[in-house]
C-alpha cells in the first residue's frame, strides 16, 4: 500500500509538471520534481498517523541493541558493511523468518573508497537484490545506520553522493508486496557486522538456509535471546 500510494504521488506530479509545460511553458527539473513528491509523502504519512492511527506493523523502539524476530508473515533482512583501510569493502546481508531461522545469508566484497554511508547504502542495495532473488515478498530490512534508515523512511535523499544509490534501492523496492525499514543497534546487528568482515571465495557469495561456520555463533546468540 506504501509503494502505491507514492507510484500515485509520483504520477500525479508528472501530470501535473506536463501540464505546466504544455500551458505555461515551464518545465521543472528532475531535482525539483522529487524534492516536492518526498515532501508531500512526508506530510500524507504525518497526517494519516495523526487522523487514522498507524497502520503500519508494530514499531520497535530506535535503537534496541539486541536482534528480535520480525512479526509472522514478514521476513527480516539484515544489512551491514565493513570499510578496510587498504581500499576494500565488505558488504553483508542475512535474512531471518519469525523464528530465527536463516533463509539466506550472503557477502560481497570489492574494491572501493566510499564513505560510510554510502557503504551502508550498497549493502542495503545489496540485500534487498538477494532477497528479490529468493522471490521474497514482505520483508524488513534492517541496518545500524540511524542516517541510513531515517532517509528511506522520509524519503529525504539530500546528500548527493548517496542519492543515485538511494533511487535505486527505493526502486528495488517496487519488486516486492511490502518493505518496512528497521534501525538496530551495532549490538543487535552482529550477525551482518562479522559477515561483511569475511572475505569470500571469489568477489560475491551465498548460502541458503545457513551461514558460514565463522559466523553461526553469532546466529546461536540471537536465536538463543528470543526464548
Amino acid at each position: 500500500m506504501e509503494t502505491y500510494q507514492k507510484s500515485l504521488f509520483l504520477l500525479w506530479f508528472i501530470w501535473f509538471r506536463r501540464n505546466k509545460w504544455v500551458f505555461e511553458n515551464v518545465w521543472d527539473p528532475d531535482e525539483a520534481l522529487l524534492l516536492r513528491h518526498s515532501r508531500i509523502v512526508a506530510d500524507f504519512d504525518e497526517y494519516s498517523e495523526r487522523i487514522y492511527g498507524d497502520t503500519s506493523p508494530p514499531r520497535e523502539p530506535v535503537g534496541r541493541p539486541v536482534w528480535v524476530p520480525p512479526p509472522i508473515g514478514l521476513v527480516k533482512v539484515n544489512v551491514d558493511a565493513s570499510i578496510s583501510q587498504d581500499g576494500w569493502v565488505g558488504l553483508g546481508a542475512i535474512a531471518r523468518d519469525d523464528r530465527g531461522r536463516v533463509l539466506f545469508s550472503a557477502v560481497s566484497r570489492l574494491r572501493a573508497r566510499w564513505e560510510p554511508l554510502v557503504a551502508e547504502c550498497k549493502a542495503a542495495l545489496f540485500g534487498l537484490k538477494k532477497a528479490r532473488e529468493k522471490n521474497m515478498g514482505h520483508i524488513i530490512l534492517e541496518a545500524d545506520s540511524l542516517l541510513l534508515v531515517s532517509k528511506l523512511k522520509r524519503g529525504s535523499f539530500s546528500l548527493a553522493a548517496v542519492d543515485g544509490i538511494l533511487e535505486d534501492i527505493v526502486s528495488a523496492c517496487k519488486d516486492f508486496s511490502s518493505v518496512f525499514w528497521s534501525h538496530v543497534k551495532r549490538e543487535g546487528n552482529f550477525v551482518t557486522h562479522h559477515l561483511a568482515r569475511l572475505m569470500p571465495y571469489g568477489s560475491e557469495q551465498f548460502w541458503d538456509n545457513l551461514v558460514p561456520n565463522e559466523i553461526s555463533s553469532y546466529v546461536l546468540l540471537d536465536s538463543l535471546s528470543i526464548n
